[in-house]
């Protein structure tokens, strides 16, 4: 299943590459690039462990967002990148620089910082974290209720793992509860890079 969801993600990925060099964006009406199809297109690219195309994206389209946003964005690229490349002291650094008002960045940073102090061993930054994490869930006016629930089924998932983790349950407990994740629909299930948070 995981080799099926990693070929089908590469194949997307080269869809967005082309309407990349086809220059096939989405615009504003302020002839900027939307920054949900940024924020797509780079997404993508981490999602198949294409750091430097990302971050050449990244340099090369930051520039045509708003440009009310572009420093955001920028940390927010920089935060996921320097996670990815396990550089956690630059990753909080740069995600705690981003103060975009959309519900999706929010809830993306939210996320990351979450597996930064669950990769460290950070127990109680992850535990605060968690819960301004399902408080930000909670009180989103995001209409889309699946993307809820994924980010709803992360947050109750990571506690569970955190718990294992931090009061050093056993390998069973352990064992069981990722068995569950997998079956579930939730966000950042596989991380982009061989290392996963389950």
């Amino acid at each position: 299943m995981l080799q099926v969801i990693q070929d089908t993600r590469r194949k997307l990925f080269e869809i967005r590459k082309k309407t990349v060099e086809e220059d096939l964006f989405s615009f504003n009406n302020d002839g900027n690039i939307r920054a949900s199809e940024f924020r797509s297109t780079f997404i993508e690219a981490l999602n198949v462990n294409e750091l430097d195309w990302a971050e050449t994206f990244a340099d090369k389209y930051i520039p045509r967002l708003n440009q009310r946003i572009r420093k955001d964005i920028d940390n927010y690229c920089n935060a996921r990148i320097a996670y990815e490349r396990h550089d956690y002291d630059k990753a909080i650094q740069s995600a705690s620089n981003v103060n975009i008002n959309q519900i999706f960045f929010k809830l993306d940073m939210k996320n990351l910082v979450a597996k930064i102090y669950y990769d460290t061993d950070s127990a109680e930054p992850l535990i605060s974290v968690l819960n301004s994490y399902y408080q930000l869930i909670h009180s989103s006016e995001q209409q889309d209720e699946n993307i809820i629930k994924r980010h709803a089924g992360f947050v109750k998932y990571l506690r569970k793992l955190s718990s294992i983790k931090f009061e050093n349950k056993g390998k069973d407990e352990l064992a069981f509860i990722k068995k569950k994740i997998e079956k579930e629909n939730i966000t950042s299930k596989h991380g982009s890079s061989k290392r996963s948070w389950i």
